[in-house]
């Protein structure tokens, strides 16, 4: 979890040396539950063409400081180092927590107490106080699947799960033919897929038609529950094979030729 903070020159040329960022003050507390901060990281890299930080972690960047542990309850973390700031720079603050004391919903509250450096503006000032909330949002509770077959082919058979997000976000259901998925689809794409749930508050549920003809017998099917938010479940269910059965149907005789309607001399 973080933020990340857009940090720019206060002046623009004629410096008789260049801004530098070189200390950033963090000052935490909570405001719904308990817990530690187990670490409290400040990254960056530099602005964009577009002119905007992305409020992603970009895949390249570079440490600002040492790595502050633990970071306590209500505690004050002070990292320093020296930062040239030449057009722009987006400052990323990291934050791991020890889970233990943690509940959904749980809300931190952090602030960005004060910048130490020459020249440099955050879009807010400097100095100044950054603060932000937080909303803990836990991957999606996942407890349980089963479905009503034995089944005919020609039929719907209905896979049915206890899935929930706590009411925070709505959840699917996404089950497939072979374990994998690429985003919140299967990586096989349709032709992988044997039914796709909408979004719901709990407990998605999805059919798949039982072609006609089709070989009797157990087949596996690949659960996985995703959040709108794109989060994927971490429950042990997520992606193991769950057992369906289509029935053995006995063949129906609609009619007799003999013969090919010939008559048979005897």
């Amino acid at each position: 979890m973080g933020g990340v903070y857009q940090v720019t020159t206060s002046f623009s040329g004629g410096l008789a040396s260049p801004p530098r960022l070189q200390s950033v003050t963090l000052q935490r507390t909570w405001t719904s539950g308990n817990g530690d901060i187990s670490s409290a990281e400040l990254r960056y890299s530099s602005i964009p063409a577009s002119g905007n930080c992305s409020t992603t972690l970009p895949t390249s960047t570079t440490s600002f400081g040492s790595v502050q542990r633990p970071f306590d309850y209500g505690a004050t973390t002070n990292i320093t180092g020296n930062l040239e700031i030449s057009s722009g720079t987006c400052l990323y603050l990291l934050l791991t927590f020890d889970n233990r004391s943690i509940t959904e919903r749980s809300v931190l509250d952090f602030q960005i107490t004060d910048f130490t450096g020459t020249n440099i503006n955050t879009k807010i000032g400097l100095p100044s106080n950054i603060f932000g909330t937080t909303t803990f949002i836990f991957p999606p509770q996942f407890s349980n699947i089963s479905n009503n077959g034995p089944k005919d082919p020609g039929t719907p058979i209905t896979f049915n799960t206890v899935a929930s997000n706590n009411g925070v976000n709505n959840v699917k259901l996404v089950l497939c033919k072979t374990p994998g998925v690429t985003g919140t689809s299967c990586d096989g794409g349709e032709s992988d897929t044997y039914c796709t749930s909408n979004y719901v508050s709990s407990n998605p549920s999805c059919s798949w038609d039982i072609p006609a003809p089709y070989a009797d017998g157990p087949y596996y099917a690949y659960p996985y529950i995703f959040a709108i938010d794109g989060k994927a479940s971490n429950s042990p269910l997520q992606g193991q094979a769950h057992t369906f059965t289509v029935a053995n149907v006995a063949p129906v005789v609609t009619g007799i030729t003999i013969n090919e309607n010939d008559d048979i001399d005897l």
